[in-house]
């Protein structure tokens, strides 16, 4: 009974060191493109911790001149169980300028209905250009598509239909994927959800493009 308690102890000293902004827990956003343009849809990749169990009850997507307000609901059950969740949310296409992001995540105790409990929240920023990006794919030595994708493959194809190698890599920088194209020039990235980099390496150097992967 008494290593029982002790155990507790641990466990709950744990959880209060880890999850120190409860409830929930919600890390830095990511915003993508790095550089929109007027054409280019911009998404938000979170990432949220409940402290129990539970579910994802769904988010509202609001936008008030240059602030966009992103409020999402998470149940959180009885059961003490540390719950993760990321998701990726289309904030849209916009017009030239700078854009506050405010994302707010409630948590609930209902698992019908958001009844908000407790919160947290997170900010950034972003700013839209009138060409940019469509300056950088005119330079690009590739193409990928589709992107986002959410079919488990892309297909890359480069201006002389040459035969490339290719690495993936996450936001940290580390590889995940690494190959060289095949007559389909298809890339499984099956089991991926995020924002990644493609690198394509060919005779004439290296060219890299952001993927947003569902």
């Amino acid at each position: 009974m008494k290593n029982f308690f002790l155990s507790v102890l641990i466990l709950a000293g744990y959880n209060a060191q880890t999850y120190s902004q409860c409830c929930p827990y919600v890390g830095p956003i990511e915003l993508y493109p790095s550089s929109p343009s007027i054409s280019d849809s911009v998404y938000l990749n979170t990432g949220v911790t409940t402290p129990n169990s539970g579910s994802y009850l769904g988010y509202e997507v609001i936008v008030e001149g240059t602030t966009i307000r992103v409020e999402a609901c998470y149940f959180s059950g009885i059961i003490t169980m540390p719950e993760f969740y990321s998701d990726i949310i289309n904030l849209g296409v916009h017009e030239t300028g700078t854009y506050n992001v405010v994302f707010v995540a409630y948590q609930s105790d209902s698992e019908e209905s958001c009844n908000r409990l407790d919160s947290n929240e997170v900010t950034g920023s972003f700013t839209v250009t009138e060409n940019l990006a469509l300056e950088q794919e005119t330079k690009s030595t590739f193409q990928v598509y589709p992107n986002p994708s959410n079919s488990g493959l892309i297909y890359v194809t480069t201006a002389k239909n040459e035969v490339f190698t290719y690495q993936l890599s996450n936001t940290l920088g580390q590889i995940v994927l690494t190959g060289t194209n095949n007559l389909s020039n298809e890339i499984n990235v099956d089991g991926l959800k995020g924002l990644y980099y493609l690198s394509v390496i060919t005779e004439e150097g290296t060219s890299t493009k952001e993927v947003i992967i569902q």
